[in-house]
């Protein structure tokens, strides 16, 4: 995972980047210690902690299926769930009773590591596969209901067209950014249950051999259609005329190898913390409202400024002595974390990514590196070494951002209603489906964002612009069923084949997301 897909993860289970005022992610139970029981046992404090500790699994599971999601995320003294018990003492039968009984992957202990970091932690490959497997299973879920969701959108709106146009901009780099930077207006249509999105960047420019980039133009389509069961998602090259079919582009997953890479890595984290960053009306020299004409729109205008500070987690391995008892195992001293500041530079954030995407076996994408190539090449960043600090040091330490938002108060359409649609379009552009992550936290405004600017990394933020809303007028090939279809003449072929290597529109991490989708 890059640096920048853990800035825009708010709605993740990774929870990796977060509001230093909002601890606890608002899909998540919260979490607290039971209350003390004067003169009790530890095993009767604890009864569900104590059995999963000792491999009494019936019993176990007597206790924790008459418990609320909220009381499965209690914590024993040493700040661990049942769950994360049950993988200490590397029970696996009980760690799979405990998952098909409610309990999740994602589940956090009170340092925030998740059971899954534990498992890691543990290098016990069995828990861990099955781990894994589940929060996959999870992820697959969610993906599914996305589906659901964006169907019953398409049910609500009106058949429409409007243009996306998004940019990378930057307060120091200027207009040379903009020249060399990529950029892309989309064409989104939406008739019924089927969506059609056009695009012209194809990827860099592979014959290119000058330091600063150049990015290959064409003409392409997102063809998606959520009535059909699965999805049907096909993309087209209009130029060559060839599409693919991505319910044929399945990879099969080598579960064991991706389980064997992640106890290598071992458990950590790079966690972006902010103070007080949420959006939030900007207000006139009087202390009204601000507004704003965009795009034909009165819109108010919303904006978040703050500052991050990044900081690396490395999970201690906690070693329960063998036969050691429970109450022995509440008093044991645990060992403490490895915690270290990530200076917040584009070398630095660059050369985290590059270190991550080295031990994981990945490569990272063309278009990953000439973004950065871009920026590098226009401003050398120094980077000077930075000590351990707190969140509460923010107000002196990390770097500033901010993110502006105008939003239109009479658009045909809402920023709940257009989420599902950005799912869509994401699948077009890796830093849309960061964004949209960032949207949803504020997804029950009745209000639409015409225009916004999302920071990326250092100062490069993305800007993004609707307009020209429409409908469809009869006769138009819009309303057609065959516009949202593969044209009979085009060839099929790989997603490869018409973007080419890696750094086309689509990256191998988006091919498995449009599979999963369906």
């Amino acid at each position: 995972m890059s640096d920048e897909e853990e800035f825009f993860d708010v709605e993740d289970d990774g929870d990796d980047y977060h509001d230093a005022n909002e601890r606890q992610s608002n899909d998540q139970p919260s979490t607290s210690y039971a209350a003390p029981l004067p003169g009790a046992t530890a095993a009767a404090q604890y009864p569900a902690h104590s059995a999963a500790f000792e491999g009494r699994i019936p019993e176990m599971l007597q206790i924790v299926k008459q418990w609320s999601a909220e009381k499965r995320s209690q914590f024993d003294p040493q700040g661990n769930t049942v769950l994360h018990v049950a993988i200490l003492v590397q029970n696996q039968a009980a760690v799979a009773a405990l998952l098909d009984a409610g309990f999740s992957s994602f589940d956090r202990n009170s340092r925030r590591w998740t059971a899954f970091d534990e498992a890691i932690a543990t290098k016990h490959p069995g828990i861990t596969k099955l781990l894994y497997t589940h929060a996959y299973a999870f992820k697959k879920r969610r993906m599914k209901e996305k589906k659901v969701q964006m169907l019953t959108t398409c049910n609500e709106l009106p058949n429409y067209s409007v243009k996306v146009s998004w940019q990378l901009c930057s307060p120091v780099f200027g207009l040379v950014l903009r020249r060399y930077a990529p950029s892309d207006t989309y064409q989104v249509w939406k008739r019924d249950s089927s969506m059609r999105v056009d695009g012209t960047l194809m990827g860099m420019d592979e014959d290119n051999k000058k330091m600063i980039p150049q990015w290959r133009r064409g003409h392409f389509s997102l063809l998606f259609d959520a009535s059909t069961q699965p999805a049907s998602v096909f993309i087209c090259d209009h130029e060559k005329k060839l599409y693919a079919n991505m319910a044929s582009q399945k990879k099969v997953r080598d579960v064991d190898a991706e389980v064997e890479a992640a106890i290598h890595d071992g458990a950590g984290k790079t966690k972006f913390e902010t103070q007080d960053f949420r959006l939030k009306p900007q207000k006139t020299m009087f202390g009204y409202d601000s507004t704003e004409k965009v795009e034909g729109w009165t819109c108010r205008i919303f904006e978040a400024n703050g500052r991050m500070i990044g900081m690396e987690h490395l999970k201690a391995s906690l070693v329960i002595p063998k036969g050691a008892t429970f109450a022995e195992y509440l008093s044991l001293s645990l060992p403490e974390d490895q915690v270290t500041e990530i200076p917040l530079s584009l070398k630095a954030m660059q050369a985290t990514s590059s270190k991550k995407s080295k031990e994981r076996g990945v490569a990272l994408t063309d278009a990953e590196k000439a973004e950065a190539e871009t920026v590098e090449a226009l401003k050398d960043v120094k980077v000077s070494p930075r000590t351990p600090s707190k969140p509460d040091d923010m107000k002196k330490r990390g770097r500033k951002i901010s993110a502006k938002c105008w939003m239109a108060t009479k658009f045909p359409m809402s920023l709940r209603q257009l989420l599902p649609v950005m799912d869509v379009i994401g699948h077009a552009n890796k830093h849309l489906a960061k964004v949209t992550k960032f949207l949803r936290k504020y997804g029950d405004m009745e209000l639409f964002p015409v225009r916004f600017q999302i920071p990326l990394m250092m100062t490069v933020y993305l800007m993004v612009s609707f307009k020209d809303f429409v409908m469809p007028a009869p006769g138009d090939s819009a309303n057609s069923v065959e516009f949202y279809s593969v044209p009979a003449d085009y060839t099929e072929a790989n997603l490869k084949d018409i973007f080419g290597g890696k750094g086309g529109a689509f990256a191998d991490e988006d091919e498995d997301d449009i599979i999963d989708y369906m």
